[in-house]
């Protein structure tokens, strides 16, 4: 049986995404595909536009076979820990064979080249990237150059190594060295369009590019080309006017930045200098979006904002985080869907090989240790996600701790 694995968020589930999972089963010959996928928020600190069950059946409806819930303290973090918290649970399967990922080169070759360099850093890489990020550069651009300067690389590998799914490629193959994981790393290159471009060649475009186009004009027909019969299909059954967006979590977020007004830097990824950026511009919140342009300076991004939020929202911690990410990270593989021929075949693989809790009903896991701290935030998002979601659709949703996993 071979058994391959894909790390997403699916937000939403398109034509891209059926394209890497048709050219895992027909061209690669993979018996199964294991999904590792974001729940109601998502790396760029955002919530998803549609809950995770939704898009738990879009992948199931393009060909996954298992949905498993990247635990959200790794889903809203930065590449390096969203990489390294997904890997850490296919790891902790013992059945994955290869680990697939979209990349703008294809050139696996290449990041595996990479990935030593910046998994186990060299004193010369070390002041190299130091230098110059004291100069003011952005961290990704000063890894680049580091890595540039620590020699091997020619200036088209480098360029390549920027693009953003090779940086998260570059992330997988680290936290597989780390590991000493016997996972194969394999790219896909993407075909289509950039990450941004709202433009799209033939039927593949962004998932960003599809949820700005939503935005813009809120309708399923404006989409439905992008995205196959499934997804439509969901989109069509969810009205428009109520997917998603960090400006629907406005009125809790306020509340949480004026409860924890004095313990802000205590939260993940949030320093001395944006807590005190946050506290000078609160008292004239209004919502999200406005909160964020005023927050917006040359080095602060907005997804580093947004994470930065989103962590305050959820409680995440930096001490949390700390545990989160010790002792080869993981905790439990937590099952959102399954595919009905996986149910005898797959799932039992898994159950005879895992070193992991495997959670099928929320309510019958009985977390211990950081577990404990890990599952309550991931229940506590899910909580608040479903509040504002039924607030805003007036339909009331399934309780998250009374959830089974989605069967197709």
């Amino acid at each position: 049986m071979k058994i391959a694995a894909v790390i997403a968020e699916y937000n939403p589930f398109h034509n891209g995404h059926a394209y890497q999972i048709d050219q895992i089963k027909n061209t690669y010959g993979y018996d199964y595909i294991i999904v590792i996928m974001s729940g109601d928020f998502t790396q760029r600190g955002i919530p998803a536009i549609l809950d995770k069950y939704e898009r738990t059946k879009m992948a199931l409806g393009g060909g996954a076979d298992l949905v498993l819930e990247l635990p959200v303290c790794y889903a809203t973090a930065s590449a390096e820990f969203f990489a390294s918290g997904a890997i850490s649970i296919l790891n902790g399967l013992g059945c994955v064979d290869t680990l697939f990922f979209g990349s703008e080169s294809g050139n696996c070759d290449l990041l595996q080249k990479a990935a030593p360099r910046l998994a186990f850093e060299s004193s010369a890489y070390k002041e190299s990237l130091s230098r110059h990020l004291q100069q003011g550069v952005s961290f990704a651009k000063a890894r680049i150059q580091a890595l540039g300067n620590t020699g091997g690389f020619s200036a088209s590998e480098l360029e390549a190594l920027s693009m953003p799914n090779d940086i998260l490629g570059l992330e997988y193959c680290k936290a597989l060295l780390r590991l000493n994981s016997t996972i194969k790393p394999l790219a896909i290159r993407r075909i289509g369009t950039g990450y941004h471009d709202l433009h799209h060649s033939g039927n593949i475009a962004s998932a960003k590019a599809i949820r700005e186009k939503l935005k813009k004009t809120p309708s399923v027909d404006n989409v439905s080309s992008l995205v196959p019969e499934t997804t439509a299909a969901l989109l069509q059954q969810t009205d428009s006017d109520i997917l998603l967006s960090m400006d629907d979590f406005s009125s809790i977020l306020q509340y949480q930045l004026w409860m924890q007004e004095d313990h802000l830097e205590n939260y993940q990824d949030c320093t001395v200098d944006i807590a005190n950026r946050i506290r000078a511009k609160l008292p004239s919140f209004t919502c999200v979006s406005e909160f964020l342009l005023s927050l917006k300076t040359k080095e602060l991004t907005y997804t580093r904002l947004n994470r930065v939020l989103t962590h305050i929202l959820l409680s995440i911690t930096k001490e949390d985080f700390i545990s989160y990410t010790q002792n080869e990270y993981s905790g439990y593989a937590r099952i959102l869907g399954f595919s009905s021929r996986s149910r005898g075949s797959l799932l039992s693989v898994i159950k005879e090989n895992t070193s992991l809790p495997l959670i099928a009903k929320p309510a019958d896991f009985e977390p211990a240790g950081r577990q404990t701290s890990m599952f309550h935030t991931d229940i506590l998002a899910s909580h608040i996600y479903q509040s504002i979601r039924m607030k805003k659709s007036g339909i009331k949703l399934i309780p998250e701790l009374k959830h089974s996993p989605i069967v197709m």
